[in-house]
């Protein structure tokens, strides 16, 4: 079953459009009602994908504890997914709601000070999400990823590539991309890459590869550097998640946290060099 919530952050990056802050419709979650649902999906999400629980019988107790967390509030899935979109339409506001259950959350740490139960969040976990929301309230003209932040595959496509394109400022830059990933054994990606392409006005192109993945049933964070040349002008980029070679028939991995920086190259000022010859230039014009 895949999870009901795929780390909620990404509604930031996925409805960039604003909405009216009108009346809530009867169908979406009242706005207090769901900051208490976020925050407790949050903790039974944390507890699934904190590294190290992972066996069978947790993640079964941790689904299951979804599903009460739906019927505790009196709600279902569908009507959980439509109030998600509703209140991340307005970036805004939705910031704000989570960082009250941000708040939240400290407050359970401290109030249960991490106990052994499932259901309380490590300290790792809550630093994990503090550490995502500094990274989506940066400058949103250097957080260049828009699509969601994270995937599971097959179930998001049997051989999806998790492609993303976009038009780029004519500056000079540096793009990173990273992602943590999961890679099951069985896995039967061939050849699987994260690629970078920068592409240029004159239509050349330069192509940034990261092939290092671990089929290990463990998470990894994998980043991707790419630079702009300073002899050209850049026009778009191209970013590939989980690219494959011909012969791939099916893939099994997660991806969570999908992310790609940009940061501005300033360049450098040129400072003159003295030569001989301009020394004795000098010399002359004071002589005469």
């Amino acid at each position: 079953m895949k999870k009901i919530i795929l780390l909620i952050l990404s509604v930031f990056s996925i409805f960039g459009i604003a909405c009216n802050s009108g009346n809530v419709p009867d169908d979406i979650i009242p706005k207090e009602k769901f900051i208490k649902i976020l925050t407790e999906v949050h903790i039974a999400d944390a507890v699934l994908t904190e590294k190290g629980l992972y066996d069978r019988k947790l993640k079964d107790s941790t689904e299951s504890y979804y599903n009460y967390i739906f019927v505790k509030y009196n709600i279902n899935r569908a009507k959980f997914d439509k109030s998600l979109q509703y209140y991340g339409k307005n970036t805004e506001e939705f910031e704000e709601m989570y960082n009250q259950v941000i708040a939240n959350l400290k407050l359970k740490s401290t109030q249960f000070n991490i106990t052994k139960s499932i259901f309380n969040l490590p300290d790792v976990a809550l630093k994990n999400i503090e550490e995502q929301n500094k990274l989506l309230s940066s400058k949103k003209e250097n957080q260049l990823w828009t699509l969601k932040r994270n995937w599971s595959l097959p179930d998001d496509g049997k051989l999806n590539i998790i492609k993303f394109e976009r038009k780029l400022a004519p500056v000079q830059a540096e793009y990173v991309l990273s992602a943590d990933y999961y890679v099951y054994k069985n896995d039967s990606t061939n050849g699987l890459t994260m690629l970078i392409y920068i592409y240029y006005k004159d239509g050349s192109h330069n192509t940034f590869q990261n092939k290092s993945f671990a089929k290990d049933e463990k998470w990894h964070k994998y980043t991707l550097k790419a630079v702009t040349n300073s002899k050209k002008t850049p026009s778009r980029i191209i970013c590939k998640m989980a690219d494959h070679r011909p012969g791939t028939k099916s893939k099994h991995m997660d991806i969570k946290n999908i992310s790609l920086l940009r940061r501005i190259i300033k360049p450098k000022q040129t400072i003159p060099v003295k030569t001989k010859k301009t020394e004795q230039i000098k010399i002359l014009k004071k002589n005469e």
